[in-house]
């Protein structure tokens, strides 16, 4: 994790006090469970979040800016790095679900293979977004990107997703408020 970090902060990203930390939550299996009466259950979790330093660990799914999944090199060379689109497709929307932040999704071994989904809001309604195959170095400055643009550092953040608020102004923010307006249901 720490070398994934270091990685990360030579592409721009900022760690420490008032920016953002890694979370390592491999061991909190039902972390991103979904049990909603409109949209079923899902349940799962993620091995590394980055969210807001300072967030307790019982509130991290709330402040989730990256939801990092872990993957063997063996089982992406057996399988390829496509085959787990659904089950980030799935981690996506139950990430989304919880946070108040955008969340983007990364697969990967932290060697050469990398998936990445995140949401988008078009004409059409709301999209997921699949960037599959990325080099760890285009993972990187896409993390910065998202971090820098779409995700707060502040750890008590909250968007109230059922106001009509018209001073949302990032397009992430219109984005998770109409995700969380119309639940998973329609997005599946």
């Amino acid at each position: 994790m720490l070398h994934f970090q270091q990685e990360l902060e030579k592409f721009g990203v900022n760690f420490g006090r008032d920016h953002f930390k890694f979370y390592d939550v491999h061991s909190y299996d039902q972390l991103l469970n979904v049990n909603d009466e409109k949209c079923g259950k899902l349940s799962g979790g993620t091995d590394l979040i980055i969210g807001p330093r300072g967030v307790a660990m019982e509130s991290i799914t709330k402040q989730s800016c990256v939801a990092v999944e872990l993957i063997t090199s063996e089982n992406i060379e057996k399988n390829g790095i496509e085959s787990f689109s659904s089950q980030a497709i799935l981690e996506l929307i139950a990430s989304c679900y919880h946070s108040h932040q955008m969340t983007l999704v990364v697969f990967t071994d932290l060697a050469s293979d990398v998936l990445v989904m995140t949401l988008s809001r078009s004409n059409h309604g709301i999209e997921i977004l699949n960037y599959g195959d990325l080099t760890l170095n285009q993972m990187a400055t896409f993390i910065r990107q998202h971090l820098s643009t779409h995700c707060s550092a502040d750890r008590t953040y909250r968007l109230n997703y059922l106001s009509a608020d018209v001073t949302l102004t990032k397009p992430s923010e219109l984005t998770i408020q109409a995700f969380k307006r119309r639940r998973v249901s329609s997005v599946l």
